[in-house]
Formats: structure tokens, sequence, C-alpha cells
């Protein structure tokens, strides 16, 4: 299972106990809460970590909401949610039909506040090398290249006789990498992978885009799986960057001073011309608990500036001053980023 099907697995077991605590006595939902617990042992396991963690911060399910499910060693407590079976093709769920940057904060205030206690160790023990919120991370590699890891970011190494190659399971790299012509390095995701011999350069993977900046060297970005990409293999020089769109396949090129690429190392993040919404997904990282939008159009809003990844507060009110908008820590782990 890969970590964005884990994700979702964490996010549907929200999207349930939402059902639950809205209607505790329909028996057709409980009908098919069990169905989806049933479905896949990683769903009896997350919905223990859920119900368990809903529990702690004192607020019950209704008692009729409330089940027992056989897991391997160990009984669960077990809720429900929508009718139907809930899983990746289920159109209707609350998590499909808010995307990251455009959540809003009104219905899925339970959901995101459970979820903000779940560190998803699910995924964090499967990774070679993982950093947490705002936690960076050096890693010298065998070869005596090295890997510099943003915040809420993991690797695989999976070096071989003939090639070097490495995982970006989530978040961002910065490498540095030693020339071997013998034997490639290549950083692999899901959708693309970026091959080089000798040289330093920046990935940013997010869940529906990614982007690649090369401060020197000569980088080679090849297609995997984007639907629609005009080029399935792009060359890049010093100081050029790409920034590919899943869903779209459209890839935007532009040029990024040397000297800002992977500013992040020192604290920093430069943009020219991005939404909010990406500004976001960076902050995001720096952040504990859920950055959420009241209104999407705010997260569509184009800005340029220089932030400060050391303080993301100060940093999300310079991002929506200039769109007139307002930034309201709710609790401790939600913020709600709103027109004024």
């Amino acid at each position: 299972m890969t970590d964005a099907e884990r994700k979702l697995v964490y996010e549907q077991a929200a999207d349930w106990l939402l059902e639950l605590e809205a209607a505790p006595k329909d028996a057709d939902l409980r009908q098919a809460f069990e169905a989806w617990v049933d479905a896949h042992p990683l769903h009896a396991k997350v919905w223990s970590r859920v119900a368990s963690t809903w529990f702690a911060l004192g607020e019950p399910l209704e008692p009729k909401a409330v089940g027992h499910v056989s897991a391997p060693s160990k009984a669960v407590h077990r809720s429900r949610t929508a009718r139907g079976t809930i899983g990746p093709s289920r159109e209707a769920s609350i998590w499909r039909r808010i995307p990251v940057r455009g959540r809003v904060a009104s219905g899925v205030f339970l959901a995101l506040t459970v979820l903000a206690f779940l560190p998803f160790a699910e995924r964090l023990q499967h990774d070679d090398y993982t950093t947490g919120i705002g936690e960076t991370h050096l890693v010298t590699l065998d070869d005596g290249s090295m890997v510099y890891l943003a915040p809420d970011s993991a690797i695989d190494v999976d070096f071989t006789p003939d090639q070097r190659l490495l995982h970006l399971k989530r978040g961002e790299a910065f490498f540095d990498v030693n020339k071997d012509p013998a034997r490639p390095f290549k950083v692999e995701t899901d959708h693309v992978t970026v091959s080089v011999v000798g040289t330093a350069f920046d990935v940013r993977l997010s869940d529906d885009s990614l982007a690649v900046e090369v401060e020197h060297g000569i980088v080679s970005v090849h297609n995997n799986a984007v639907s629609g990409l005009e080029q399935d293999d792009l060359r890049l020089t010093a100081g050029q960057s790409v920034s590919i769109d899943f869903e779209s396949g459209k890839a935007d090129r532009y040029n990024a001073p040397a000297e800002m690429i992977a500013g992040w190392r020192e604290g920093l993040l430069m943009v020219e011309g991005v939404t909010i919404g990406d500004v976001v997904d960076t902050l995001q990282r720096y952040k504990s608990g859920w950055i959420v939008f009241g209104d999407q159009k705010l997260s569509e809003g184009r800005v340029t500036g220089l932030y400060d990844l050391r303080d993301p507060d100060r940093a999300l009110n310079a991002l929506v001053k200039a769109h007139d908008g307002k930034v309201t820590q709710v609790t401790p782990f939600l913020t709600v980023l709103s027109f004024k």
C-alpha cells in the first residue's frame, strides 16, 4: 500500500467518525461501516487509532455507534459513516469533495481535529529516512552524495552496483550528487523519475504536482505516469526549473536564481507568481495541525515574495495580507485562512 493510500485510509476513518456522530442510530450506515472495516486489515488498525484519539479528547461516540471488531491480537472500537462502501472511488466522500488546499473549516472540524493528533506512524515506519513537522535532516549516502530532507519528508534508498536509486515518498529534498558515470543517480516518484550523473538539484512533491529545480549540472526528468504531458523527457540545466501538474499534464518551465534554490535550507521561501494554496502547502510542513481555507477563492490568489519559514505564523499573515485575507487560530491544531 502506498503512502497516498495509507493517508486516504486515515481520511476515510475520520470521515466515518463524522457520519457516526451525525447519525449514530442508522443501521444501514453501521452495516456500511462494518464492511469498510472488514475490507482490509489496515482499516481496522487505523480506525482503532482514530477512535482512541477521539476518546482521549473526552468525546466518546454514542453507545449505539460503537461496535466491537476482532483484529489481530486485540479488539478495536468501531464507528461508521456514509451509506455504501467508502473507498478510493467514493466520489461523495467529504475528503474527495474538499481538496487539500480548499478544505472548508465548518463541516470538517471534527475530522481535522482527530487527524491533527495522528502522527501517521503507519507510513513513517516504512521509510529509510524521514522528518517531522518543522524538522530537517542531512543524510550522507554510501557514495558520499548528500541529501537534505525538508520538513515532513521521506525517502527510501536503494543502491546497487549498477545504479543509485532513491524513492521520494513525500515532501521535498535537495540532492548534492557525487559524479559516477558508471552508476547513474535517480530520484523516483510515482509520477516521474529524475536522472543525473553528478549535479545538485531540488525535488518538491505534493499531492497534485512535482517541481524540479537545478542548482548546477544537467538533469533529465522522465515521465512515468502523468497523462497528457507533452514531452516524456525534459532536460534541465543550471538555473532551470519545471513544475508538472499531475492532473492536467501541464509542465511549466521557469528560471530560478541558483542561490535561492532550496532556500528552505536557510529558512527562506522565495516565490514568484505562485498561488497562495501552493505556498500554504509548503508552510503546512512547518506548522503543526491543519491550515484550511474558509474560502476557496483565497487559495487561488497569486503572490510574489520572500517568506521566513522559521516563523510560519508570521509568514501566513504576510501571505494573505496582500489579498485582504486574515488568519484565525481556531484551536492550537486548526488555522483558518479567510477574507476579512
